[in-house]
């Protein structure tokens, strides 16, 4: 019985800690900057002068956009005219956030925020998270359980 007790404080702590781990990467995920790219007149009047170190210039995880428009087709840059900034060449369009993000994945509707560069990292701890949650969820039902319950069961009857 004692065996029994024990196993259920694990479990529990277990479970709580991977709550707590899902939940603080989920808003890491959702409060951080996906990797917004802004223009670099927008850039330095949000961030002043200093934020700007040259075209190109990242700034928490985004891109300011380039003053040089031809340099930035040269280098693979492409005009967005919805933000009317250059994307660096990994960037795409958000059309849910109406922004530019740079090494865009998707537009999660969960946290109702992009997937980009500034918190792809975050997201994918937030999967994982989940993902082992799940596992353990599944086999404490369908193989630990049963075990414990059976030699309760055994102990019982003797």
């Amino acid at each position: 019985m004692k065996a029994h007790h024990d196993e259920g404080i694990i479990s529990a702590g277990i479970c709580m800690w991977l709550t707590v781990q899902a939940t603080v990467s989920l808003f890491l995920d959702a409060c951080q900057d996906p990797g917004i790219v802004l223009d670099a007149d927008i850039c330095a009047k949000l961030f002043g002068e200093d934020a700007l170190n040259g075209p190109g210039t990242s700034h928490r995880g985004g891109y300011s956009g380039l003053d040089n428009h031809a340099q930035g087709e040269e280098e693979g840059w492409r005009y967005c005219c919805v933000c009317e900034v250059y994307q660096p060449p990994e960037a795409a369009h958000c059309p849910d956030c109406n922004v530019c993000v740079d090494e865009y994945d998707h537009h999660c509707p969960w946290m109702g925020c992009c997937v980009g560069k500034g918190n792809c990292r975050d997201f994918m701890v937030l999967n994982m998270t989940w993902l082992v949650y799940l596992i353990y969820a599944c086999a404490l039902v369908t193989v630990l359980g049963p075990q414990l319950m059976r030699k309760e069961a055994e102990s019982g009857e003797e």
